[in-house]
């Protein structure tokens, strides 16, 4: 008998997401300036950095989406 062990990811949601050439080319900088490991580790300290100012700021209005 086999058994198949699953095991849960650290980070079990996953996200496709598209950049504009210019953005990525500032996720790699700041990726290699704070030289960090990979892409993605770079878009979840850049994404949490982005979170924690936003909580840190009154919303005024919501941009049209």
């Amino acid at each position: 008998m086999n058994y198949i062990v699953r095991m849960e990811t650290s980070y079990p949601v996953k996200k496709a997401l598209q950049f504009t050439a210019e953005q990525w080319e500032k996720v790699r900088a700041f990726r290699f300036d704070q030289k960090i490991g990979t892409e993605a580790e770079a878009v979840r300290a850049l994404i949490d950095m982005g979170l924690k100012v936003a909580g840190q700021k009154e919303v005024v209005s919501k941009p049209d989406n």
